[in-house]
């Protein structure tokens, strides 16, 4: 029971946390009105892995160099929310991050 109230109060604060991206000139007013989903204006994801030894993290290295090739990602993102390119952040390494785990 304690876990799952746990669980429940994570995903309260989590949801709390949330927000969509807004980019500049972007009106989903016009969508919603109509009763329709605005399209997607950006996305991004985290490569998260358990970060507990070298090996972890030489694997989740070689996921995000086998994403960029699939990808044909070819530069660096330069701005958090108005990317209009497919790119990729620079790996930013930290402890005790904002994550629960390595990123």
């Amino acid at each position: 029971k304690m876990m799952l109230r746990l669980w429940a109060s994570l995903l309260v604060f989590y949801g709390a946390l949330a927000h969509p991206t807004l980019h500049k000139g972007f009106n989903p007013d016009i969508y919603t009105a109509k009763g329709q989903v605005p399209p997607f204006q950006s996305y991004h994801l985290h490569v998260m892995y358990i970060s507990d030894s070298n090996d972890s993290k030489a694997r989740a290295m070689r996921l995000r160099d086998g994403l960029i090739s699939a990808l044909s990602i070819q530069g660096n993102c330069t701005d958090l929310f108005n990317e209009t390119d497919l790119c990729m952040y620079e790996v930013v390494e930290r402890e005790g991050g904002i994550f629960v785990s390595g990123e």
